[in-house]
């Protein structure tokens, strides 16, 4: 597992989830994330957020992130890098405060920046083996399908092609995206 996290990781994700934590919040506050990829976490948790200490002298804030060990060994980096982002936007969202039953109602309203920063990353679909809009935004919208936003903005807002379901089992136990196994 720390293999496919250092995958994932070494693809610049801190930078990019600090970009793209700026660009959803437009805040120059400094996150500053660890990852612990051997946590035991509940089935269908892929992530979890620890709540932000005080900041430190600098102003910056410490945030770990714990990976499921039992569940992402074999999930896609894509998939990883989207739970991490996921993760990353609880970060913020509770070092300001924002309340955690708003957190994914929120998110929601972010996925296509989500899924611009997972093509980023891994390239878009001109690129062999990149993400299309519609993939990416899928993959964006991980973990969040129990919001009313997630039930409206599917329908109405997004207009995204194909079943989120069956894009999330592709590129978490399926056979689409990059394995580090």
């Amino acid at each position: 597992m720390k293999k496919m996290v250092n995958a994932t990781i070494n693809t610049d994700i801190n930078t990019k989830v600090n970009k793209l934590i700026q660009d959803v919040f437009a805040s120059s506050q400094k996150l500053h994330l660890s990852f612990v990829d051997n946590v035991p976490l509940p089935n269908g948790v892929e992530g979890q957020t620890e709540p932000p200490h005080e900041p430190d002298a600098d102003g910056n804030l410490n945030v770990q992130i714990q990976l499921n060990s039992n569940s992402l060994p074999n999930y896609s980096q894509e998939f990883i890098a989207t739970v991490i982002m996921h993760e990353a936007l609880h970060a913020f969202m509770l070092a300001n405060n924002i309340n955690p039953i708003s957190q994914h109602n929120i998110m929601v309203k972010y996925v296509g920046k989500m899924g611009a920063s997972l093509q980023t990353m891994f390239g878009n679909a001109s690129v062999p083996g990149g993400l299309s809009d519609d993939d990416a935004r899928n993959l964006a919208l991980g973990g969040l399908s129990g919001t009313d936003s997630f039930k409206t903005s599917i329908a109405t807002d997004l207009k995204l092609l194909g079943s989120f379901e069956a894009i999330q089992l592709a590129f978490s136990i399926g056979s689409r995206g990059k394995r580090c196994n």
